[in-house]
């Protein structure tokens, strides 16, 4: 399974550079007949889950009420990316993406400005479908009231999505959960605890599902293993004390594991059901950011000096290592190896793709970015990569850029 994320976690509800709101929403314009398809899921219908001993967690996000209307009022970028196309997500800020069976889901929360203050209900985050971009949103799954999205990831048995709550105290053994959406039926079919506070990283695979909870505030980084089946949740890994996640990747035979510490970095594969490391590939072989993999072969990141590394995917040996100067965000997706480059000198961002097989460049386009932002670059965009090319996410809108086109 191919996974894009280094860790990141936006709460719904909360300014993620929020580019004005006056406009009336999109989805308040529309008639009944013209909406994005509404599902409801009650609370009732939804499976529990256990925790890593086999208790019941506390399940702490709610349940979205019935007939939940989404409150969306996103204006029109400042940004503008000529070589790609901007979704129309129905006024809604974006926060991930993922594709599969031909069909990509998106999480979108409201805008701050629109769900703060109103005191009427607490914010919530949905999931889009997308059959065709052009078209926009073809329905929305109501998610979770009143706590954070982290992640999702899709695959022929559903979608997934990784959640945290934001009033967990330090070191809470409930609050997280991850959320299962039958594809078919567009609704939140169960729901599982998980003895964390957050989750912001999530992939899929035989194995089961995988999540993971970065470093907060001095809590160890730890990779979670959901069995669907039996809704047991167990620790596949726990981080050292002081060394935080460089994202997750699971495949059939295990799960890569970036470990980013002060003195070392490296990428761990780990056996998901026993726990016990297989092997590990140090940095200096090519860094502890692990991206995503393409068949047979595992792309990691270095980033001093900034280095895309294909490696084999069982053993993490190095097969290719290619250079990328101002090498600033990374994705691996079926169409290609896809990166952001920028700099201080300007805030022009470049987005390159990399052939998956070979390594060799594919193409490459730019626009213009805002900024700068506290380092002095331009506002990055999140990459997604999938099997037809790539998904932007640029300050909460969407873009796609078709690699064939």
């Amino acid at each position: 399974m191919t996974r894009r994320r280094t860790p990141r976690l936006v709460r719904a509800g909360v300014t993620i550079v929020v580019l004005g709101f006056g406009s009336l929403a999109l989805v308040a314009s529309l008639s009944a007949e013209e909406r994005p398809a509404t599902v409801t899921s009650a609370a009732e219908e939804l499976g529990g889950g256990t925790g890593a001993a086999g208790s019941p967690t506390m399940i702490a996000c709610s349940v979205p009420a019935e007939g939940r209307q989404p409150r969306g009022d996103l204006e029109a970028p400042l940004v503008e990316i000529p070589s790609a196309a901007r979704v129309d997500t129905a006024g809604l800020v974006a926060l991930d993406v993922s594709s599969a069976e031909g069909t990509t889901w998106v999480v979108l929360v409201e805008p701050a400005a629109v769900a703060a203050g109103t005191g009427e209900q607490p914010p919530t985050a949905w999931l889009g479908r997308i059959d065709d971009p052009d078209e926009g949103l073809a329905a929305l799954v109501p998610l979770v009231e009143g706590c954070d999205v982290g992640a999702v990831v899709a695959d022929p048995t559903g979608v997934w999505i990784a959640t945290c709550d934001p009033a967990a105290e330090l070191g809470a053994t409930a609050g997280a959960e991850i959320l299962r959406v039958d594809a078919g039926a567009q609704r939140v079919v169960a729901r599982y605890g998980v003895p964390a506070r957050c989750l912001d990283s999530i992939d899929v695979s035989a194995e089961g599902v995988i999540a993971a909870q970065s470093s907060l505030d001095g809590e160890a980084a730890t990779v979670w293993r959901l069995d669907p089946a039996s809704g047991e949740v167990a620790v596949v890994e726990r981080l050292d004390e002081g060394a935080n996640l460089g994202g997750i990747v699971a495949d059939d035979e295990g799960v890569w594991t970036g470990e980013l510490a002060e003195d070392e970095e490296e990428a761990v594969r780990t056996d998901a059901d026993t726990g016990r490391e297989l092997t590990s590939a140090p940095d200096a072989d090519g860094g502890g950011i692990v991206l995503g993999s393409v068949g047979d072969a595992l792309w990691t990141r270095e980033v001093d000096p900034p280095v895309l590394v294909r490696r084999e995917l069982d053993s993490g040996t190095p097969l290719v290592e290619v250079p990328v100067p101002d090498l600033q965000q990374a994705a691996v997706g079926g169409s290609g190896v896809w990166f952001l480059r920028a700099t201080q000198a300007d805030l022009t961002v470049t987005v390159g793709r990399l052939d998956p097989s070979t390594g060799a460049p594919a193409g490459e386009f730019t626009y213009v970015g805002v900024g700068p932002d506290r380092t002095g670059l331009p506002f990055l965009a999140d990459l997604v990569a999938d099997g037809g090319g790539l998904w932007l996410i640029e300050q909460g809108t969407l873009w796609r850029y078709e690699s064939g086109g």
